[in-house]
């Protein structure tokens, strides 16, 4: 669909356009008109020029019928752009950083049985949940909650979240885009060591090259490939109490490359990002079968393939915990991307079919590139002589996989440079995916709760911002911040999450959500959907969330670090005290007094405080389809258009 042709007065071209003011308005005789794709074509031969030169000499046009009494916003271009944004946003980095060590660690091919059941038990009834709700009500993370007000808090603290992540997501873009860039040397710069590098006591050791011909008497050997990404790039320190120190100018060079991409994808709203998710979700796919062909036709790939499983492993409690994190963290559950994507779409997009698709798509894209880092790193201990070690090669996982194991594999390659290019393209191409959709969050998130702002001149304003606070990440003491920032991150996200589940299926009610996405679907749900939403997902969430909290500590590289243990649990409360703080300031709007402590105050002596109570937890008018005739039928509650 072409861009809307009706623009209010003082908005700027390009960036989604959202529903302006959240109360129910009185009807005028004048309203905007808004023209669908038929209309312009038959009314104009020039729709777009010709309404902008019209609507600068009038401010309102009348309503021709048909068009339902209601301002629309930007939508999809075509009904695929979704679909592709959507896989673009869910199938990210941690697919191919994350996915292949969790499954290792976790018994192997044993691990599928419980990733594979928590995918259809978990990841696809709450994917579609988020998509459906903001579809149906065409409403981003914050005004999806006039189903429940009180929890409006909820969408402020995912767009909270989703800007913490960017800022550190960001870095790792850069950094991809780093080893993208010197691919295109004659010589891998990882392969070989750099005098200019060397640290007292310890030995630097090129690709390939053989211990036992260098004298390494009382000296640690340091691989070329860790010299180039701890002491090359960013000149990382592992020790944090002196201070961060200075922003490596190489590093911020590629944050700034990377936030004026986002930016210029961004810029030209929802038109600009169909076209971008054509190559972002399409792109990672092509080069992973690339590299699956190369993969397999490796020595001793296979031994890395189909190590034995461990079956024994299902009875540990970590196993499902990590299936259920890592199907959560892959299809971005929580994150407000979802709903902030499916209010673009029209009313009627059939949305089940797309997170049936979306979520084995991101599925089948963890077990790919399980399947090409494995056949991989079987080549690697096969030409390492330690084919039954694996695991010492997999490590943690994590950034040092990706920019120290992967690329000394990579190295090995005939032709090397050409897979380092599509490796780190690839890499590069995931996370640009999943950073416009959470830039997009981001933005929504303000543009609707303060409509009157300036759209391009907002969008600026992040991407600087969020650039800023990346050079924390980019000192040699960046790392440590970025753990800290990505701990927290995983905690306020499960936790909103948690409380997003009970809100929608408990307090709005599974029988409603059923109700809702059934109209607009047009069909009947099965007992599938009501089993997961109302029983299984509401309460197994929680006990994830109290799992994490009780018996996971923070990261390993900030365990010993109270400063860094303090921040992280800081950050943690910041976000999930949106939902308290949003509910307390919802309660005392209404109250009497200046100051808060006299609405504090007047609260408590309300005698009608129940009653404020239960109007946070009800649907408030807003709530429905925003087309008058849809919300109408919805109304009447037995109607199917």
């Amino acid at each position: 669909m072409e861009r809307p042709t009706a623009s209010s007065p003082g908005e700027e071209e390009g960036l989604p356009l959202v529903n302006r003011g959240t109360k129910q308005q009185e009807p005028r005789p004048q309203i905007l008109r808004t023209f669908s794709r038929e209309s312009t074509r038959s009314d104009m031969s020039s729709p777009t020029k010709a309404f902008r030169q019209k609507s600068s000499e009038e401010e309102t046009l009348d309503l021709e019928p048909g068009n339902n009494g209601q301002l629309e916003h930007e939508q999809w271009g075509k009904p695929i752009q979704f679909l592709l944004s959507c896989i673009a946003m869910s199938v990210g980095l941690g697919n191919v950083w994350r996915f292949p060590f969790v499954v290792y660690k976790n018994g192997g091919g044993a691990f599928l049985i419980p990733y594979l059941l928590v995918l259809l038990l978990f990841g696809r009834p709450l994917y579609l949940l988020e998509l459906g709700l903001g579809q149906f009500a065409s409403s981003g993370a914050v005004p999806v909650w006039d189903m429940a007000p009180g929890f409006r808090g909820i969408g402020y603290g995912q767009a909270f979240a989703s800007f913490i992540v960017i800022t550190y997501y960001s870095v790792i873009i850069g950094l991809s885009i780093i080893y993208l860039v010197a691919s295109f040397n004659p010589v891998l710069p990882w392969t070989v060591c750099n005098p200019l590098l060397n640290e007292t006591l310890k030995i630097c050791l090129p690709s390939g090259a053989n211990a036992s011909n260098f004298n390494t008497e009382n000296l640690t050997i340091v691989p070329s490939v860790e010299q180039y990404f701890l002491q090359g790039i960013g000149n990382m320190k592992s020790d944090i109490t002196d201070g961060l120190g200075v922003p490596d100018a190489t590093m911020m060079a590629a944050l700034g490359v990377v936030w004026f991409l986002l930016y210029v994808c961004m810029r030209s709203g929802l038109r600009g990002q169909g076209k971008v998710s054509y190559f972002t979700a399409i792109v990672p796919y092509i080069i992973l079968i690339i590299m699956l062909v190369k993969g397999l036709t490796l020595e001793g790939s296979w031994n890395g393939i189909f190590f034995t499983p461990k079956f024994k492993r299902l009875l540990d409690v970590e196993v499902w915990y990590d299936a259920i994190t890592q199907s959560f963290y892959s299809l971005t559950i929580g994150f407000g991307c979802l709903g902030t994507y499916a209010k673009y779409n029209n009313f009627r997009h059939p949305t089940s079919r797309d997170a049936l698709i979306i979520s084995f798509a991101d599925c089948f894209s963890s077990i790919l590139a399980g399947t090409v880092i494995f056949a991989v790193l079987g080549h690697l201990a096969h030409q390492q002589g330690r084919p039954d070690e694996i695991g010492n090669i997999v490590g943690d996982g994590g950034l040092l996989f990706v920019f120290m194991v992967y690329p000394e594999v990579l190295a090995s390659f005939p032709v090397s440079n050409l897979f380092s290019i599509l490796f780190f393209l690839m890499l590069a191409t995931l996370g640009f995916g999943s950073g416009i959709g959470l830039l997009c969050t981001i933005t929504t998130t303000v543009y609707e709760v303060f409509p009157g702002v300036k759209n391009k001149t907002l969008l600026k304003a992040i991407c600087i911002l969020g650039a800023a606070i990346g050079l924390f990440y980019v000192t040699p003491g960046g790392f440590k911040v970025l753990t800290m920032a990505d701990d927290a991150f995983n905690r306020i996200i499960l936790g909103l999450a948690c409380l997003e589940v009970i809100a929608i299926c408990w307090v709005y009610g599974t029988d409603t959500v059923m109700r809702d996405l059934n109209f607009m679907l047009n069909t009947k749900l099965s007992i599938y959907w009501r089993f997961c939403w109302g029983i299984f997902c509401p309460v197994l969430l929680p006990l994830v969330f109290a799992y994490m909290m009780i018996f996971k500590g923070w990261d390993k590289d900030i365990q010993d670090i109270p400063v860094a243990k303090l921040f992280a649990l800081l950050l943690t409360m910041a976000g999930l005290l949106f939902v308290p703080g949003n509910f307390l300031l919802s309660l005392l709007k209404e109250q009497e007094g200046k100051r808060w402590w006299h609405k504090l105050c007047s609260c408590a002596r309300n005698p009608h405080l129940k009653n404020s109570l239960l109007v946070l937890f009800k649907p408030n008018d807003n709530w429905g389809p925003k087309q008058t005739e849809l919300k109408e039928q919805w109304k009447v509650g037995t109607q199917y258009t």
